[in-house]
């Protein structure tokens, strides 16, 4: 997953090299909310608590599982429309079994959520 991360960060480097800053804003909101979208939609659901958890954040990465489901998530439009230039957006996962589901535990995403949606939003940038 290290190497979709780093290709990832690579084709966002590259495709907005040059572009006025709110151009380069808009292209981050867009790719946040694409990813976090992304990887809801792949995650595997038995109870629904792992897709409900997928937060994100500015700055630093969430360090917390959320302790009830009517807490989890779903922040992300938030979060995007107050986004500052150039910020560090973190979506995280801290469900304590979402790195077993990454590496495929569930027949439902046995390519985990992470490196595929890593994938797929590098070849929409090249």
């Amino acid at each position: 997953m290290t190497a979709n991360l780093a290709a990832f960060n690579k084709a966002v480097i590259a495709w907005t090299a040059g572009l006025p800053a709110e151009e380069v804003r808009t292209v981050q909101k867009k790719l946040v909310f694409d990813a976090e979208e992304r990887l809801t939609e792949k995650t595997p659901v038995k109870t629904g608590h792992a897709r409900r958890n997928w937060i994100t954040t500015v700055g630093e990465p969430s360090t917390q599982e959320p302790a009830s489901d009517s807490a989890l998530g779903g922040n992300v439009e938030a979060v995007i429309s107050s986004l500052p230039f150039f910020a560090s957006v973190f979506i995280t996962n801290n469900v304590p079994y979402i790195e077993r589901l990454e590496e495929g535990w569930s027949g439902q995403a046995p390519n985990g959520m992470l490196a595929v949606t890593f994938q797929e939003l590098t070849r929409s940038l090249e």
